[in-house]
């Protein structure tokens, strides 16, 4: 981290921030208020500061002492530190309260001690008290995930995938997601992520999408709550029906059905880590629990209108296919009024994007088309209508075109190299990596 970095999201928010900001967007949240400790906040700052905490005691000395707020402050998508600092609203600027999360705490006084990897990027789901959380007035932006290289198994090893894994946590990235697809080679969704989940610390883990209804639920219900207790209340678990009949036949499972099966899977899976709470230390029940409560956020695909009303009754929130963002903004509205009907108003809309990074652009296109065709068998439209491909530069202004449609955009490389994840790191997430932190 730059020294002076800190002090900059501090007068950020002062709305004093010098317009020539580097290439780091910042943000913060307060998220408590208590009186002011006995302790000078520069002392207790320069007490607990680490070798490259260069700044954060000249933070504390600019702040004023009426009043001590807990400040959560946020640099490049990574939590930076647990501040001590007066009065909310701060210094003026404009706060809203948006939600309340509960955010897992070492410290007791709240100083410091909270780095980056103390949280998944939502913050929700923790055990050890809900703090009320404020944002600024200022509209965020879309945030951006990245698929891991799951479904290119013939290309993909251990090193790949954890090194991809590590790679995308650090760049800040909101999300590492995978697809699924039974009868392939793909590595399994659930425990690909199980297997990230050892060397991530912050980062959200998504399914954009398993396939449930091929499934027993009861096995995927417990499944996810591992994924969960492993990754420290990360996960969101997207599911949907599926539409190829041999991903239930390489199950035995009926293909017949599959709606009705879907619903009632998609309860019975709430109703097991509900129950699952009850395990004691004589008595236990199926489960494990998961960490979040009162359960991971179920995310649902859905393409036909019976189909999104059936996601608006029993999910958390949306993910869309490669659908393309012209064909997102389009319909994001009817998801919303369809989720706001059945009484959820603030859901989360993702969607997922195909990329493929190359100074030659009808090379990337290539590389990349071979994997999407391996995976799909035959493709709906032409591979360049289907893959954002060619330089880094012009795939960032292409996935701009999807902010505004999605909370949320998943963009999935189709080329297996550690280098798709760094291009996109350094060329396109730059202008999504700042992120409020905010219950769903």
């Amino acid at each position: 981290m730059r020294r002076g970095e800190e002090l900059d999201a501090r007068r950020e928010l002062a709305g004093c921030a010098d317009p020539d900001l580097r290439d780091v967007q910042h943000d913060a949240v307060v998220v408590g208020e208590r009186a002011r400790a006995d302790r000078d906040v520069g002392a207790v700052v320069a007490e607990e500061r680490r070798a490259d905490d260069h700044a954060l005691p000249d933070v504390a000395e600019q702040l004023p002492q009426e009043r001590v707020a807990e400040l959560l402050l946020v640099v490049a998508g990574r939590v930076v530190a647990l501040l001590e600092t007066v009065r909310a609203p701060l210094l003026g600027c404009d706060h809203r309260v948006v939600g309340q999360v509960e955010l897992a705490r070492e410290h007791p006084s709240l100083h410091l001690g909270h780095r980056a990897g103390r949280y998944p990027p939502q913050c929700d789901g923790r055990r050890d008290g809900v703090r009320t959380v404020t944002e600024t007035t200022e509209e965020t932006r879309m945030r951006l995930g990245i698929g891991l290289p799951n479904t290119m198994a013939h290309e993909t090893d251990r090193a790949l995938m954890l090194d991809w894994a590590r790679t995308a946590e650090e760049a800040g990235f909101a999300y590492l997601a995978t697809i699924d697809k039974p009868n392939y080679d793909a590595w399994d969704p659930l425990v690909t992520l199980a297997g990230v989940a050892g060397v991530t610390e912050r980062i959200g883990l998504a399914t954009t999408i398993l396939q449930l209804p091929p499934r027993n639920e009861v096995l995927v219900a417990k499944q996810a709550a591992v994924v969960d207790q492993l990754s420290g209340g990360r996960l969101t678990l997207g599911v949907a029906q599926g539409g190829r009949e041999d991903d239930y036949e390489v199950f035995d499972a009926p293909f017949h059905g599959r709606s009705q099966r879907f619903e009632a899977q998609v309860g019975r899976m709430r109703a097991i880590w509900r129950d699952a709470r009850a395990s004691d230390r004589e008595h236990g029940v199926v489960g494990p629990a998961p960490v979040q409560e009162p359960a991971p956020p179920v995310w649902v695909g859905a393409m036909t209108p019976g189909a999104v009303a059936r996601a608006a009754r029993i999910a958390d929130g949306f993910v869309f296919g490669t659908a393309g963002s012209a064909a997102m903004k389009d319909a994001a509205p009817r998801i919303r009024e369809a989720f706001a009907k059945e009484g959820k108003e603030d859901i989360t809309v993702a969607g997922l994007a195909y990329v493929a990074v190359g100074d030659d652009p009808q090379a990337a296109l290539d590389e990349g088309a071979h994997h999407v065709l391996r995976y799909y068998g035959q493709l709906w439209t032409e591979p360049g209508n289907l893959i954002h491909h060619g330089p880094a530069a012009k795939i960032a202004e292409e996935i701009a075109a999807y902010d505004g449609a999605v909370d949320v955009l998943i963009v999935f490389p189709q080329i297996p190299s550690l280098e798709q994840a760094e291009q996109l790191a350094e060329h396109v997430l730059p202008a999504y990596r700042t992120e409020v932190v905010a219950a769903r």
